[in-house]
C-alpha cells in the first residue's frame, strides 16, 4: 500500500497507536518505514512509529535490528536536510527514545558524519536553531565528539558562526553545550595542537555551577571553573592566552 501510493503517509501513523506495530517484525517494519522516508512528510510518520517502538519497559529484552536503526537515522538525516518552513519542530521534540537508540555510541560513523554535516549546515543557514534540536545535538556531542569537532572547527567565518550558534547563543535554557563532551576525548582530539586547544577553549563554557541544585539556573549562586576549561588550560602552553579569550 505504501509503495503503491494508495495511502498517504500519515495514515500509517495508526501503527504507533496502541502499539499496533508490536506484531510487525523489524524487517517488515524497516521496509515500510524506508518507503515512508521517501514520501512527502513521511519522515514524521516514521518518527512517530519508531518513538513508540523504542518506548519499552526496563524489563523488556527487545533490541532493535541495525536495519531498523539505520532507517531511523535516515529519517533524522532527511529531517535535518529540509528547509525550516518544511520542518515540524514540535514533532521533533518528542523523539528522545529514537535519538537514544539511533544515535548511540555504536552507530556507524559514516552515517553520523552525514547527520552532523546536515546539522551544522542547517544551523549555519538558520534552517533551525540549536535549541530546536537540543537532544539530538547533545547526544552527538556526548557520543561522537570527534566528528562534531571536526565538522565545526574547519576555520574561517563558518567556524566562528557555528561556535556561536551551536554553543554560545543561549536563547534557551535547553541550548546544548560542548561541555557535555567527554573531557578526555576533547583533549585527545586536540592532539597537543596549541591552535586547536585555543580554538576549542573559545567554544566550551568556562564556568559551571558549584552546586548541583543550581542547575539549570542561568545565574547560579556560586560558580567554579568547568572541567573542560581546566583540562584545556592544563594542556595549553599559553595559559594566559586562554584566559584572555
Amino acid at each position: 500500500l505504501a509503495r503503491g501510493g494508495e495511502f498517504e503517509p500519515w495514515r500509517f501513523r495508526q501503527l504507533a497507536y496502541g502499539r499496533m506495530h508490536k506484531s510487525v517484525p523489524d524487517g517488515e517494519l524497516s521496509e515500510l518505514l524506508a518507503i515512508l522516508n521517501k514520501l512527502d512528510n513521511g519522515i514524521y510518520t516514521t518518527l512517530d512509529i519508531l518513538e513508540s517502538r523504542f518506548f519499552v519497559g526496563k524489563d523488556s529484552n527487545y533490541v532493535p535490528s541495525e536495519v531498523l536503526l539505520s532507517v531511523g537515522r535516515e529519517a533524522i538525516r532527511n529531517l535535518l536536510s529540509g528547509e525550516r518552513e518544511q520542518i515540524e519542530l514540535d514533532r521533533i521534540r518528542g523523539t528522545k527514545h529514537i535519538v537514544r537508540q539511533c544515535l548511540s555510541a555504536s552507530a556507524p560513523e559514516q552515517e553520523i558524519r552525514e547527520i552532523v554535516k546536515f546539522l551544522c549546515d542547517g544551523v549555519d543557514a538558520f534552517r533551525f536553531y540549536s535549541f530546536d534540536l537540543n537532544f539530538i545535538i547533545m547526544s552527538l556531542i556526548s557520543n561522537f565528539p570527534e566528528i562534531v569537532l571536526s565538522e565545526v572547527f574547519t576555520g574561517g567565518d563558518r567556524e566562528r558562526r557555528l561556535i556561536h550558534h551551536l554553543f554560545k547563543d543561549r536563547l534557551s535554557r535547553s541550548s546544548p553545550s560542548l561541555n557535555s563532551a567527554p573531557v578526555a576525548r576533547l583533549i585527545a582530539w586536540c592532539q597537543g595542537d596549541q591552535d586547536r586547544i585555543a580554538r576549542v577553549a573559545t567554544a566550551v563554557c568556562a564556568y559551571s555551577a558549584a552546586e548541583a541544585c543550581d542547575v539549570p539556573l542561568e545565574h547560579p549562586k556560586r560558580v567554579v571553573l568547568s572541567e573542560p576549561i581546566k583540562a584545556l588550560l592544563e594542556a595549553a602552553v599559553d595559559k594566559q592566552g586562554i584566559v584572555n579569550t
